[in-house]
């Protein structure tokens, strides 16, 4: 795995509903070949009382998701998308700094159904702050 694009990051979820929660912790980016610009940030996961979140956000594209891994229920996983309107909210030029609200849905896999015991939705918002582009590849 090539990681010569990635950088550090930080992320912060708010989570306002089913549950209210905070949480922030470190994070990692995808930079442009040029080093201009974040592609993408991904938040590593972060445990708010047996379930850990990790969010990804392909900025160029304006795509969100939020996963749940619930320990409690023997690593239940379950994938959290807006359906077909994206949100999104404000972030700098370079996208190394940003935020976005989110009210997502339980992304169904039509293979196995719905992801028993997991909450339809979840609300919040999503904070991200990108250190230094690596060097040039």
């Amino acid at each position: 795995m090539d990681l010569s694009d990635h950088g550090g990051a930080r992320w912060r979820l708010c989570l306002t509903g089913p549950n209210a929660a905070s949480i922030e912790g470190t994070g990692s980016c995808t930079w442009d070949r040029d080093r201009a610009f974040v592609n993408e940030v991904n938040g590593h996961d972060l445990r708010i009382g047996t379930v850990d979140y990790g969010v990804w956000v392909a900025l160029s594209r304006r795509e969100f998701q939020l996963g749940a891994t619930d320990r409690a229920r023997g690593g239940l996983v379950a994938t959290y998308t807006p359906g077909g309107i994206q949100p999104f909210g404000e972030r700098t030029d370079d996208g190394r700094t940003g935020q976005l609200a989110f009210d997502v849905t339980l992304m169904v896999d039509p293979e196995t159904g719905p992801t028993e015991g997991a909450p339809p939705r979840h609300a919040g918002m999503v904070r991200w702050l990108h250190g230094d582009p690596p060097p040039p590849a």
